[in-house]
């Protein structure tokens, strides 16, 4: 007997299980440094109105791409100060990949049978 599952329900699967991981209790743990650092950078670029080259506290940070920062920085222009709304978006991006990983891997490991 085996037990197969549906596309359908592989997809909801997976976003029950992205929901409770990424976006349940969201707004309970303390941010480490590495997350204040793109707090911090997604501030400047809001203040500053700097969207193209990341700073913080003034100085290039150039090193993480821009891409989580600009979702933090439209966190933060959305609802300034709220940890919850800035690491929903790090949720969104981090659903995004999941799915984009899935579809990928179905593709790779699909089982023609020509």
């Amino acid at each position: 007997m085996t037990f197969q599952i549906s596309h359908k329900q592989t997809i909801w699967l997976l976003a029950i299980f992205v929901a409770v991981t990424f976006f349940a209790n969201n707004h309970v743990l303390v941010p480490d440094i590495m997350e204040s650092r793109n707090i911090v950078t997604a501030r400047e670029m809001v203040y500053d109105g700097n969207w193209v080259v990341t700073t913080m506290n003034g100085d290039l940070r150039l090193e993480k791409p821009p891409l989580p920062t600009w979702a933090t920085a439209i966190a933060e222009i959305i609802s300034p100060d709220s940890l919850a709304w800035q690491r929903g978006m790090a949720g969104c991006a981090a659903l995004l990949l999941v799915y984009f990983f899935y579809r990928f891997s179905k593709n790779i490991l699909v089982d023609d049978k020509n």
